[in-house]
């Protein structure tokens, strides 16, 4: 049953990423846990950055993020802000947390290397309709 949920795209949508597609989120499920989204995930990221070092603007990125099935994850991403690049494949992967709640609403918080601010996101499991 796992492996059939896994299998058939759990999709994370966070405050940040854009999703493709419809779904529907389970609700109070014992598939709903941190083993859930155990794997390799993609993500969009789309933005304004308002403040803070580094330039302000339009934010836009793509991420590969690395969830362990036990709460722990790494993520590797590129972000421009404004048209500059301020991360790339080359920097060292960020690590961080999460943890999925049996209704499929979780929380990430993800800490870079780079003197990036520590992101913290809410998200929703979602399983595709296809």
């Amino acid at each position: 049953m796992k492996k059939q949920l896994v299998t058939h795209a759990a999709a994370l949508v966070m405050m940040t990423l854009a999703v493709l597609g419809s779904g529907y989120a389970q609700s109070n499920s014992n598939a709903c846990n941190n083993k859930l989204i155990a794997g390799n995930y993609g993500f969009t990221v789309q933005g304004t950055k308002l403040g803070g070092a580094g330039p302000t603007g339009p934010q836009v990125g793509v991420a590969m993020t690395q969830f362990d099935g036990k709460g722990g994850l790494s993520q590797i991403d590129t972000v421009t802000i404004d048209g500059e690049v301020v991360a790339d494949w080359t920097h060292t992967r960020a690590t961080g947390t999460y943890s999925v709640n049996s209704d499929c609403t979780g929380t990430f918080t993800i800490t870079f290397t780079d003197n990036r601010p520590t992101v913290v996101a809410n998200f929703v499991v979602a399983v595709l309709r296809g």
